[in-house]
């Protein structure tokens, strides 16, 4: 499952703001606009090599509650992000990407119930 294939999955039942970080930005333009189309609603373009600056953001999300979830390393072709940001506490859990989806619409039915 892709991340547009996880939007139209998910936005049907949990309406949530979504915001799209992906390398495909530059170079997916069709990839893009299908994962606004599903209902993210906005995107940004995963910093390539300012690893920093995309670990101040993903920090600053973890102060706010946000969850967070890196690929892990066998699924990723480049593993140098997910990484760093899971060292370092931007990320709380590294997983297949197969499996993020199904991660987050549990924590989704978890909020649920409380």
């Amino acid at each position: 499952m892709d991340g547009v294939d996880f939007l139209r999955r998910l936005m049907p039942q949990y309406p949530i703001p979504v915001l799209m970080v992906s390398a495909l930005t530059q170079k997916g333009k069709r990839i893009t606009l299908g994962a606004l189309e599903a209902g993210a609603v906005d995107f940004v373009t995963k910093p390539g090599v300012d690893i920093a600056r995309g670990l101040n953001a993903m920090l600053a999300m973890r102060n706010t509650r946000a969850r967070t979830i890196a690929q892990d390393e066998v699924s990723s072709v480049v593993f140098g992000m997910p990484k760093v940001a899971y060292e370092r506490g931007g990320a709380e859990r590294l997983m297949p990407l197969d499996f993020i989806a199904d991660y987050l619409i549990e924590i989704l039915v978890e909020r649920e119930k409380t």
